[in-house]
């Protein structure tokens, strides 16, 4: 008898928390499409990260061990090929695995990437080719190609995570003009999922649009904040380590502009998350997939 074998489907939404989610009693409708779901969902009331930052929590999600077992502990760790991983089990019973991530401690500077047969990322690496070959072709002399990836070339090859970081924070700016990050892995999906729907596949996304410095994109730029609260946005603190260590001042109206701000991405990546579920129904897989 054939068992049974479920495509299974994560996202992770980079620093997101219950409490701002409308189904689980916001008072602003944060998440409408999950909302309309809801009776589908499964909500968790005690559900624990491993510990509070991206490299170590996504290794234990991937291995089912604490960070003392998996080893990713400090920035520049990187996890051992002799480890289990959900990627690799699933890859060993038939499964075609792909990664849309956006985050750089969830790459090959982690290992992390290392069990999927296909992994897409956004890095601004990326962005920064592809905005150059555009300059290029439109006549602007001032921009070329060449010294673009020169650049590029040179961030990514001495595995400088600083520097990675530094590209990254960047990268958030083109989004405004670009569609390089979440959006960008719909349409990736939209493709690898047409390609691998008829044997059972693992899809794990990693949207970054929900951490700082919250940028959604226009059309939902303005869901719960105005236009005048946005461009006083520009010029408030958004890195936490600043006002923990004293180095700014906010107010409690800065406060609740990036709270505002914050809801407005979550609502962004919601909508993205019901893309994703559509797609999943237009090829006929939805029911047979955990999400």
């Amino acid at each position: 008898m054939k068992r049974f074998k479920p495509n299974i489907v994560i996202i992770c939404l980079d620093a997101v928390r219950s409490q701002n989610l409308s189904f689980y009693g916001y008072q602003r409708n944060t998440t409408p499409f999950l909302s309309s779901i809801e009776k589908d969902l499964a909500l968790y009331e005690n559900a624990v990260s491993s510990t509070y930052w991206t490299m170590p929590s996504i290794a234990s999600l991937f291995t089912g061990m604490y960070t003392s077992g998996h080893g990713l502990v400090v920035d520049g760790d990187k996890l051992s090929p002799s480890l289990q991983t959900l990627p690799k089990i699933l890859r060993q019973h038939g499964y075609r695995c792909g990664a849309f991530v956006r985050n750089v401690y969830v790459s090959e500077y982690s290992g992390l990437d290392r069990d999927f047969d296909d992994f897409y990322s956004t890095f601004v690496l990326d962005s920064l080719k592809k905005i150059a070959s555009a300059i290029s072709k439109r006549g602007v002399s001032r921009l070329q190609p060449p010294g673009i990836n020169r650049l590029c070339d040179q961030v990514s090859s001495d595995g400088n995570r600083f520097k990675e970081y530094i590209a990254n924070m960047a990268a958030r700016s083109i989004d405004m003009l670009f569609d390089t990050g979440a959006g960008r892995f719909v349409k990736d999906f939209s493709g690898w999922v047409k390609q691998n729907r008829s044997n059972p596949f693992f899809a794990y996304f990693h949207f970054l649009e929900t951490h700082t410095p919250y940028r959604a994109p226009l059309k939902f730029a303005f869901e719960f904040l105005s236009l005048r609260d946005s461009i006083k946005k520009i010029s408030i603190n958004h890195d936490h380590l600043k006002f923990l260590l004293g180095e700014c001042d906010m107010t409690p109206q800065d406060f609740d502009i990036l709270r505002s701000a914050y809801d407005n991405s979550i609502c962004y990546v919601d909508h993205l998350i019901g893309k994703i579920v559509r797609l999943l129904q237009t090829n006929g897989v939805y029911d047979n997939t955990l999400v």
